[in-house]
């Protein structure tokens, strides 16, 4: 992802309803994204939810489907203080 100068998600509020070797989980993600301007950097971010099937497999648990979907974006200038 090289338009990016960093990235950062944050997962938090998980929710997970086991059945025995399946289940399903929802994860909601704060993601940071600071991009470098021409006249000033910009911070994308976007707050998304993972819902996500999973299976537990000879080797662990696995994800076996996951859907996403954005619950909000937003820009801001990124405003560094004075040196």
């Amino acid at each position: 992802m090289p338009r990016y100068r960093t990235t950062m998600h944050l997962l938090t509020n998980y929710l997970i309803d086991l059945h025995g070797d399946r289940a399903g989980s929802e994860t909601y993600a704060l993601v940071y994204h600071r991009l470098e301007g021409e006249d000033e950097d910009e911070d994308f971010i976007v707050g998304v939810r993972y819902l996500d099937d999973l299976a537990r497999l000879a080797d662990g648990w696995r994800i076996t489907r996951r859907r996403t979907t954005m619950e909000f974006q937003r820009w801001d200038a990124v405003r560094l203080p004075p040196h």
